[in-house]
């Protein structure tokens, strides 16, 4: 069996070297970076066949605070780094395909991010 953790730190192994500002599962409470990128699950199941839902959230400061706009140029090139660097991964162990993609805005924050979502599946023999 696969746990949280061991999601986690695949993803971020795959990414560490191409996505400056990454975390696992939330950022610091004291933040201070105008970008970063945030991997979390929807949970892990206990199924023979492993199938876990983990997001790549990359965030943004909005261009213009007061009216919401937000840097598409700098939430797309992340998540393309993102996509291409993890999609249709296959080892002997496991798979990772990229699902969708979704961007979001985080008011509170004066910020958008992209939701990128993948499935990786494990194999339990």
């Amino acid at each position: 069996m696969i746990t949280e953790k061991q999601v986690l730190d695949i993803f971020y192994s795959l990414l560490k070297d191409s996505v400056s500002n990454l975390y696992k599962d939330a950022p610091a409470d004291d933040i201070k970076q105008s970008a970063y990128t945030v991997i979390n699950t929807l949970g892990v199941p206990a199924d023979s066949i492993q199938t876990v839902t983990v997001n790549v959230n990359c965030y943004t400061l909005d261009l213009d605070k007061a009216k919401g706009i937000p840097d598409r140029s700098t939430l797309d090139e992340t998540s393309l780094t993102v996509i291409n660097t993890v999609h249709n991964i296959l080892t002997d162990f496991y798979s990772i395909e990229y699902v969708f993609g979704k961007v979001l805005r985080e008011p509170a924050l004066a910020m958008h991010y992209a939701n990128n979502r993948f499935i990786i599946r494990f194999l339990n023999n």
